[in-house]
């Protein structure tokens, strides 16, 4: 019975495989299985020769590279520091985890379904193929899911899961043409009824016409695919220009990246929640079509448990992921701007607050400095101008300013340099000064000056 399976299939008169072997010898697989390996020899052995120089030379490069056969979980330029969150060794490494997972997908710059989300049609498609219960279907998925899911595990616990420096979806994009099989699934599944044809066409429709957007966005100036700053393309689409009409879609997006600190639990939400209402809304419809008769299904309590069991998943990701800035803690939180451009403050180094208004100083080596005085309340930049003998004078150069008893108002200036008898100047009066100093210097470091040789101005 064995061999003759090896040929053929005696239940369906199939061409014989590892899977319809399995099928039919349960208990006895490996010997079921000896037969198709026998006559195969030569070419599983011909399959393993680069998958076996290639695992070797990769063995040999992180000796060579690492002193060991594998690198261990760090790189160069961040030291020592762990660069792989692994989600079973602490809530904090699973929230990481689970962000470059949601990120991956969602987030503003690097994610998949924001820059073509004609792929959520994918998913649906994979929803069909579980659903219709076709063991080529779920072949395909078992082989689809085995060459990506240990890599994505991978990726997503990686602290740059999203690439760094690089064009959306830098490491989802070598899996996109696997999705090419669920997606056709998902155009057969709903190629019956008017009514499915309008809401598949509908969702298609939109989805492959945005990502072509986005496409000929970055393809019209290619410097929109890299991240110079929040979300270029959809900066880009935002401005109020003549070259294209006005798209604002930023207030949707979330940064999975760089997350806010206290929007980012809200502005996640409003992306995975819709994305999990489509895809029920699909399995709904799907559940009516007449692509979907015959084959094997679960009980309606089994599907329902099922649906469950996926919401459960997903929000405690969602929860795990925001745990961090779900907790009450105390956020610096920028209340208002101001610029200070008329003329800029060349050198600030000294900043101080007293009764509604902030203080700073222009040091300006190469010229005057200034003190001057922004008022909070209606953002006014006046000039601090000290007085002598009721005349004004302006600053030498200011290094730092603080608010005093009583409310005066205390600036910082260099120490006045001591110039050898005989007028020496230049690199050997600051020699001088460096060498006979120190004291001074010292103290005026201490009450926050910042006098330093280099600074001072030598006169003759």
């Amino acid at each position: 019975d064995v061999a003759q399976d090896t040929a053929y299939d005696s239940a369906d008169g199939e061409p014989a495989n590892l899977w319809s072997l399995a099928r039919r010898h349960k208990l006895r697989l490996p010997f079921a299985l000896w037969p198709y390996v026998k006559g195969h020899v030569a070419g599983t052995l011909l399959l393993l020769v680069p998958l076996v120089v290639s695992a070797v030379g990769l063995l040999l490069y992180n000796y060579f590279m690492f002193g060991r056969p594998a690198p261990d979980n760090s790189v160069l330029e961040q030291g020592r520091v762990a660069i792989f969150y692994w989600p079973w060794t602490s809530l904090e490494n699973l929230g990481r985890f689970l962000t470059g997972a949601f990120g991956l997908l969602f987030d503003d710059q690097f994610g998949l379904l924001i820059y073509s989300p004609i792929y959520l049609l994918a998913i649906v498609g994979i929803v069909a193929m579980f659903r219709m219960g076709r063991s080529s279907d779920r072949r395909l998925l078992l082989w689809i899911a085995l060459f990506t899911l240990p890599y994505m595990a991978v990726i997503t616990a990686f602290y740059a899961w999203h690439g760094v420096w690089c064009p959306p979806a830098r490491y989802l994009a070598t899996f996109v043409p696997l999705m090419a099989g669920p997606l056709a699934v998902s155009l057969f599944v709903f190629a019956g009824s008017w009514l499915s044809k309008v809401l598949y066409g509908g969702v298609y429709w939109v989805a492959a016409l945005w990502g072509g957007l986005t496409t000929a966005v970055m393809f019209n100036d290619a410097r929109l695919m890299w991240p110079g700053g929040p979300y270029p393309v959809f900066t880009f689409l935002a401005e109020d220009t003549q070259q294209h009409p006005r798209l604002d879609v930023t207030s949707f997006l979330a940064s999975f990246a760089n997350p806010d600190d206290q929007l980012h639990p809200i502005n996640s939400a409003r992306l995975i929640a819709p994305t999990v209402a489509i895809l029920l809304l699909f399995y709904l419809f799907m559940s009516v079509q007449r692509t979907m008769r015959g084959g094997k299904r679960l009980s309606l309590p089994a599907q329902g448990l099922l649906w469950l069991g996926s919401f459960a998943m997903v929000g405690g990701g969602w929860y795990s992921m925001n745990l961090e800035f779900l907790k009450h803690k105390t956020v610096l939180v920028q209340q208002a701007y101001w610029e200070i451009n008329n003329p800029p403050l060349n050198e600030p180094y000294g900043i101080a607050y007293s009764n509604g208004k902030v203080y700073l100083t222009s040091f300006n080596r190469d010229a005057f400095g200034r003190v001057v005085e922004l008022d909070t309340n209606n953002g006014n930049v006046t000039d601090v101008q000290p007085k002598t003998g009721g005349a004004t004078a302006p600053f030498a150069h200011p290094s730092d300013v603080k608010v005093g008893p009583g409310g005066i108002l205390l600036v910082g200036l260099p120490l006045p340099p001591r110039v050898r008898p005989g007028g020496a100047v230049g690199n050997e009066a600051r020699r001088h000064c460096c060498q006979e100093d120190v004291s001074q210097q010292q103290n005026a470091y201490r009450d926050g000056y910042e006098p330093g040789c280099e600074g001072q101005y030598i006169h003759r």
